[in-house]
């Protein structure tokens, strides 16, 4: 394989990777705060009629749709970078071993970052802390602001997996014979 066919065979499947982390990641967090979707997420992304609360019956559909384009775009950047710095392997067995390795890296800290989230959010997120910081509408506010953590130290999870990724892929790196 060439190594422009291989990029763009990264390029263009990162994307999907990235939409089915954020679909399964947006299923797990919809569980611990449905508000955060219900009040926030399908307004924020144009999924909602009005800037009211929108619930629609196939609710779990919209969720997953919330997950893939918040995610989609990461996926596509994370592979770009990925799919470049693969390009100092010159085996092109190893450079695809190597970036599939680098690309789980990046999911398993951006993973690992949501869990972060998550016990950060339990521990530290006072209910009267969020009945101070949210409107009164949300009727959880501890969950909702669980669930914003997670989300935040997702996206933090993946940029330090990526670097970290890159670290792993260049330290890697074999003299060409």
């Amino acid at each position: 394989m060439k190594k422009w066919q291989f990029l763009l065979i990264i390029i263009l499947t990162s994307p999907f990777i990235g939409g089915i982390y954020g679909i399964l990641h947006d299923q797990v967090t919809f569980s611990i705060a449905p508000e955060y979707y219900t009040k926030f997420k399908f307004q924020q992304f144009g999924l909602a009629p009005t800037q009211d609360v929108w619930v629609p019956d196939n609710i779990r559909f919209y969720v997953s749709i919330v997950g893939i384009m918040a995610t989609w775009w990461v996926g596509l950047i994370i592979g770009g970078v990925l799919a470049l710095i693969s390009l100092i392997h010159h085996d092109e067995k190893r450079r695809f071993r190597m970036t599939l390795r680098a690309i789980g890296i990046t999911l398993t800290i951006a993973v690992m970052f949501g869990i972060i989230g998550y016990l950060y959010g339990i521990a530290s997120i006072k209910e009267d802390y969020a009945t101070n910081s949210l409107p009164d509408s949300i009727q959880d506010k501890t969950a909702f602001l669980t669930v914003a953590s997670i989300h935040n130290l997702s996206y933090l999870g993946g940029l330090l997996g990526l670097l970290v990724a890159i670290g792993y892929s260049i330290l890697q790196r074999q003299p060409k014979k």
